[in-house]
This record gives structure tokens, C-alpha cells and sequence, in this order.
């Protein structure tokens, strides 16, 4: 599979999830399938990190967009939970990105640890979407690049962690689903594919814009 159909996957994943969170709650397999989309969208970043001859250039465009999406995001989602206030996916990746940046730069183990738990401390300060799990996911896959059985270990590991540490939370056990996604970074070819390096940014923020259209139009519809 090509950088380009990865991050297909990714998005049709991330479709369905949000079709489930915002009109289908009770149709719990739509979320499950929705797992699948942000370890592909993390395995993704980690690539682009490796490969990219500007990665400062690559933190203002996450940064960017993130800003652009947050009011659609906030919108859609307190449609649905008033009390909502987390930071959209994009600020996910932009402190994962920003946490490899510095983790480059450091020579020893101790140096990158810590830059690895400020990155977490931040996120859950900031109430990122995925909070530090996001994050850790970001750097396993950078970490462990181009080490498949690592790469399993290490991902595996992290989402066992966290449902070990949420053991009443359902949610929790349903992120495990995003093992599924290995089964795709597998067959990952490292070829590029066809040329889209906007697609998901602006794909991003304007799924958020429909999905509160129609939550409107439902609402008015109803009423």
C-alpha cells in the first residue's frame, strides 16, 4: 500500500467513526471501525518526519490548520456535548511532530525522555483529542520505524496500558481495536502514490462544517 491509499484508509476510517459519534451512538461498531484512523494518521506523521526536508515548515502548516479547524470541531461536538472542550486531532499531531523535532536533537536516553513527557504533560494540560496516548502513539511509530515487530509491540503495549489503567471505561477497551490498523502499515510499500499533501487538511475542518450543518438541519427538521 501507497502513503496515498494508507491515508485513504485513514479518512474513509475516520468518516465512519464520526458518522457513529455524531448520528449513530448506539451502533457501537461504527466506533470500533473508527479506531483504525488515528494510528494510521500518526504511522503517517512518523513517515513524514523522517522524510521531510523542512519539518519546521511541517509544524506551521499542522499548526495552522489545527487553528482553522478547532471553531468547526468545537461546534460539531458540543452540538452533541455542550461540556466539550478538547483540542482537535491536528494539535494531536502538531505536539507528536514538535516531540520527534526535539527528540532528534537529543543524544542521550534521559534528554529524550523528557522531551517525550513534556510532550504528554502538555497534551493533557491542553486536553488534546487522544491526549497522551495520542502522543506516545506518534513516537512509538517514529521510534520504531522500519521495525515492524517493535512497531507492534510497542503500540500494543501502549493501548494495553491504557486500557489496564481505565478498567471501567468501555471506551478504553474498544481503542484496542486500533491494532487493526498494523494489519495495513504491514503492507505498506513506501511509494507515495498520487500527490496530496493539502487533502486531509482541508478535508479536515470541512467535514466538521457538514456534520454541523446537518446537525442543524436535523435540529430544525425535528422541531
Amino acid at each position: 500500500m501507497s502513503t496515498f491509499e494508507l491515508k485513504m484508509v485513514a479518512i474513509v476510517t475516520m468518516i465512519i467513526d464520526h458518522i457513529g459519534l455524531f448520528f449513530f451512538p448506539h451502533i457501537v461498531f461504527l466506533r470500533i471501525i473508527g479506531r483504525i484512523s488515528f494510528p494510521l494518521f500518526a504511522f503517517l506523521l512518523a513517515n513524514g518526519a523522517i522524510h521531510t526536508k523542512n519539518i519546521n515548515a511541517y509544524l506551521k502548516r499542522l499548526l495552522i490548520f489545527a487553528c482553522l479547524s478547532q471553531i468547526p470541531f468545537l461546534l460539531a461536538n458540543r452540538h452533541i456535548s455542550p461540556e466539550f472542550h478538547e483540542l482537535n486531532i491536528l494539535f494531536t499531531l502538531f505536539l507528536g511532530l514538535l516531540a520527534i523535532k526535539y527528540i532528534k536533537k537529543q543524544k542521550t536516553f534521559s534528554m529524550r525522555s523528557l522531551t517525550v513527557a513534556l510532550a504528554c504533560l502538555i497534551g493533557a494540560l491542553l486536553h488534546v483529542n487522544y491526549g497522551w496516548l495520542g502522543i506516545l502513539s506518534i513516537i512509538f511509530f517514529y521510534l520504531c520505524y522500519n521495525h515492524f515487530t517493535q512497531t507492534t509491540l510497542s503500540q500494543g503495549g501502549l493501548l494495553l496500558t491504557y486500557a489496564l489503567l481505565n478498567p471501567l471505561r468501555t471506551w478504553s477497551l474498544i481503542n484496542v481495536a486500533g491494532l487493526a490498523s498494523l494489519i495495513f502499515i504491514f503492507f505498506y510499500n513506501k511509494k507515495e502514490g498520487p500527490r496530496t499533501a493539502y487533502l486531509f487538511y482541508i478535508f479536515y475542518p470541512a467535514q466538521y462544517v457538514v456534520i454541523f450543518a446537518i446537525q442543524v438541519l436535523i435540529g430544525r427538521v425535528g422541531a
